[in-house]
């Protein structure tokens, strides 16, 4: 595919000053279900505008502060995320479901200076914005309207059209602190291998490369019209706020939000909106599949699902196909990458089952055959995937000096290549990706990524715990999901269980539960060993404990 013209500017320019970009402002954009509330492209504007108003007045808002989010899907996240953008903020997105225990470290690391939440776990954030130095008058509840800490009550003068001093006003700060296309925009995070989640930065410049790069690649799905969606992804997740916040504003798709995904829910939105395009993850692919609610009469609106965050077996996209007749494409990218690096046509969910697609325009791949070997059946090589292009981060959040990675600690290769931890082969003549494995230790569950290193952590802190391993097992559902095991060698003193093995077992999955957020349950069980098998530098022998 040919390489695109990325523009140089910020997403805030890129997505509501663009010439020509909106032809039916007052068109629904987002629609909230459970309330019936709708923000059109106009609406987001405004309400975008009046948020910036309110951390710029209230909050005394510079560019590069970082506004952590910790909240659920609402209506009202992606105004917070513009708003904060336009005035070079940067957004911080955080999984709402995180316990104290994770939430504190990473409000320190990444020094927010105010918090947007919802009631639900306003107990929690205001725990940990104690403990990280943060005031609790720099928390914003989003669904306590009447609370003068929000933007839609102190900052309502903006949104009056008799008030265009307030505008202009707003309008010269954010000339005083404009965003360049290579600033940071976003600070996501991702899980990795030895401990606390990364803080991946990436750019405005990142994100826009990302925007454009899936337009191109849908473009070649033909000229069906404008698409409507449901967002059924978390706005904590690149994945959500890429397709389901930036891009569906870009290509001016109604998106309709659901608060959590329910067979039934889903099918009667997707019957009475005429739902056509979906982005997903695979266990939604295996729970529609395996529900008799769900029919090829309800879902015949819906052209074609994308499918990312985990892979899914060629049998479970056959069988999806057979079924309802929707074709399934898969998608493959991480946080790093904003997140898309391939994506298969509409037409190549069907031609090239099991794959991922190509490369996007504008990136560059290589295939590192260190400690590999051929593949069989195959003209190509696997090993570890290695890719360049706009879309890729600045690099790791490092506090203190809020700057990403030196030169020395850099995460890229000298000539600009991210190693992405993914094994796969690429296949020489028509340029599609198939992925065979990973390289890193990380844990996919459910399109969320564990550390093992984070729980082995927690696991230790239990009295009767010695040493541990956690590993991925696989469910056997085909939709690529792990679940994390805990290997645990016991104290010499506890040894002696007379029995009492399966008791204490679940005591140490219940001491994990309550510590951690629920994907990183130990939904694999506990088993008890003699030792944890390392190699001569310590590293923990992971598929030596799965083979056993």
């Amino acid at each position: 595919m040919d390489d695109i013209v990325i523009p140089d500017e910020d997403l805030w320019s890129f997505l509501f000053e663009r010439p020509g970009g909106q032809s039916d402002r007052e068109q629904a954009i987002f629609v909230e279900e459970v309330t019936g509330r709708r923000y059109s492209w106009e609406d987001s504007r405004r309400l975008s505008l009046a948020f910036a108003d309110f951390l710029y007045r209230h909050w005394g808002w510079c560019k590069g502060d970082v506004l952590a989010i910790v909240a659920g899907n609402t209506i009202d996240i992606p105004c917070c995320l513009w708003g904060t953008l336009f005035l070079g903020g940067v957004a911080c997105p955080l999984n709402p479901e995180y316990k104290e225990g994770e939430l504190t470290p990473l409000l320190r690391r990444t020094a927010a200076k105010g918090i947007i939440t919802q009631a639900a776990f306003y107990p929690t954030v205001a725990a940990t914005a104690k403990a990280a130095g943060i005031p609790l008058d720099r928390i914003m509840v989003l669904d306590d309207t009447q609370s003068t800490q929000h933007w839609m009550l102190a900052s309502e003068e903006i949104l009056c059209s008799d008030r265009p001093d307030r505008l202009q006003d707003l309008l010269a700060k954010r000339q005083a602190s404009l965003p360049h296309s290579g600033d940071l925009a976003f600070l996501m995070h991702s899980s990795g291998t030895t401990g606390l989640p990364k803080g991946v930065m990436l750019s405005h410049r990142n994100v826009i490369a990302n925007l454009l790069q899936t337009a191109a690649v849908d473009a070649v799905n033909g000229p069906d019209g404008p698409d409507r969606t449901v967002s059924l992804l978390p706005f904590f997740h690149i994945y959500g706020i890429t397709f389901l916040i930036n891009y569906t504003l870009f290509q001016s798709w109604p998106t309709y939000l659901l608060p959590r995904f329910q067979v039934e829910a889903f099918c009667d939105l997707v019957e009475r909106e005429r739902i056509t395009s979906v982005y997903i993850v695979p266990p939604i692919l295996k729970r529609l599949l395996q529900s008799s609610y769900a029919t090829r009469a309800k879902l015949q609106s819906v052209r074609l699902l994308t499918s990312g965050a985990a892979p899914v077996s060629k049998e479970l996209l056959q069988a999806f196909d057979a079924k309802f007749g929707i074709p399934v494409r898969q998608g493959y990218g991480m946080t790093e990458c904003s997140p898309l690096l391939y994506l298969q046509t509409r037409e190549e969910a069907r031609t090239h089952v099991g794959t991922v697609g190509r490369l996007v325009p504008n990136m560059r791949c290589r295939i590192d055959l260190e400690d590999t070997s051929p593949v069989p059946d195959a003209q190509a090589e696997e090993g570890e995937i290695y890719v360049s292009g706009p879309n890729v981060f600045m690099g790791y959040w490092n506090p203190p000096s809020h700057s990403h990675a030196s030169s020395a600690d850099s995460p890229l290769t000298q000539d600009n290549f991210y190693p992405t931890g993914d094994i796969g082969y690429q296949d020489p003549v028509t340029g599609h990706m198939v992925l065979t494995g990973r390289a890193k230790d990380l844990i996919k569950y459910s399109g969320f990524q564990l550390a093992p290193a984070e729980l082995e952590g927690v696991v230790l802190q239990h009295e009767a715990v010695a040493d541990a391993a956690v590993v991925g097992v696989d469910t056997g559902a085909g939709d690529g999901s792990e679940v994390p095991r805990a290997y645990v060698v016991l104290k010499d003193q506890c040894i002696d269980l007379g029995g009492l093995e399966k008791e204490l077992q679940d005591e140490i999955a219940d001491f994990v539960a309550k510590r951690v957020s629920g994907y990183k349950k130990l939904r694999g069980g506990v088993v008890f060993v003699k030792e944890i098998p390392r190699n001569a530098g310590g590293k923990i022998l992971r598929r030596v404990l799965l083979d056993s």
